[in-house]
């Protein structure tokens, strides 16, 4: 069995689309998981309604502590041998999951990926993985180190791989830190090379910004681990490449929050560790003046790095405002 987890949160306009691609799979056994997160809409009676029509979906209500911890609830419920996610304004071509596990059963792949579409409107996008550079696990592996494959939704997993990880809360991109610990592993990773997976690109609603201390966070947190499994494997290009990736979310991020106060105070300690620790955040070289600026200003003058983060958020407020 599948279980299938959407998190739900203010999407009555697409629910019944997205659960509806789940239900009408050509494979049945699954197990259905929506967790309304405080939804103020008519989402909280939608996932209700489903419920009662077909005994394969649960339905879990919470007060909005956002996607992370809806995820993380849910993965303490789910009963089958297989997990994936699902957003709650995307959709799947209705015979997906059989032929994930018409492939399992053949090869049998702890990880399952495939492709997808981008939906905008009148307009589509297929993004395909290039299967002559990802052709093996190692690569496949190679490629989620780099940021380069991947994404937590597209895949379906055997859930020992998932054993004690959680999605990081109080941040976006959260999957980028927890990605990649699942796929490290994994044993034998597949890539059917269909588009089975809709994204909607229509719905502002659903778009995070990566204008926040939150989502500087969470990116943070992503490239910091990919830091520690390149210096695993002696992967030094990898280790600089994320080192200035960590580094540049890590003061923009502490920046934004002296003006928003959004992160938690464990959340800061670790990106300020970061900024003392001699191996990362006091090696300056090949960082830009401004990023070098924001690290003194946030160990020195907090004047400077408070007024780059407001000057984000008054340019975040003018694109909006343009649109």
């Amino acid at each position: 069995m599948i279980s299938v987890i959407i998190p739900v949160y203010k999407a009555e306009k697409y629910l019944q689309r997205c659960v509806d691609s789940v239900l009408n799979q050509t494979y049945q056994d699954l197990e259905i998981i929506l967790v309304d997160d405080g939804s103020p809409d008519k989402c909280p009676k939608i996932c209700d309604e489903y419920a009662q029509k077909d005994k394969r979906v649960k339905v879990i209500h919470q007060q909005n502590q956002g996607q992370a911890c809806a995820r993380n609830v849910a993965m303490q419920v789910a009963a089958g041998e297989y997990l994936t996610f699902l957003d709650s304004d995307d959709w799947l071509d209705l015979d997906t999951y059989e032929h994930v596990i018409n492939r399992v059963k053949v090869t049998g792949a702890d990880v399952m990926m495939f492709n997808f579409v981008e939906e905008y409107g009148n307009k589509q996008r297929e993004c395909r993985i290039d299967l002559t550079k990802y052709s093996n696990t190692g690569k496949i592996k190679q490629g989620f180190l780099t940021d380069k494959v991947g994404s937590y939704c597209r895949n379906v997993y055997h859930r020992e791989l998932w054993k004690d990880i959680q999605f990081p809360l109080n941040c976006y991109y959260e999957d980028l830190a927890i990605i990649i610990d699942v796929v490290m592993r994994a044993k034998h990773i597949e890539i059917i090379d269909k588009c089975f997976y809709h994204y909607d690109f229509t719905n502002n609603q659903s778009t995070t910004t990566s204008w926040s201390a939150k989502s500087k966070y969470g990116m943070f947190l992503g490239a910091f681990k990919r830091i520690n499994y390149a210096e695993q494997i002696g992967d030094k290009d990898v280790v600089e490449h994320f080192r200035k990736r960590a580094f540049k979310t890590c003061v923009t991020g502490l920046s934004m929050d002296l003006v928003t106060d959004a992160l938690w105070s464990e959340q800061k300690q670790i990106m300020q560790d970061f900024l003392l620790n001699n191996n990362y955040g006091k090696m300056t070289k090949g960082i830009g003046r401004k990023y070098r600026l924001l690290r003194w200003g946030l160990l020195h003058c907090e004047v400077i790095p408070k007024i780059y983060g407001r000057a984000m958020f008054g340019l975040l407020k003018l694109k909006k405002a343009i649109k």
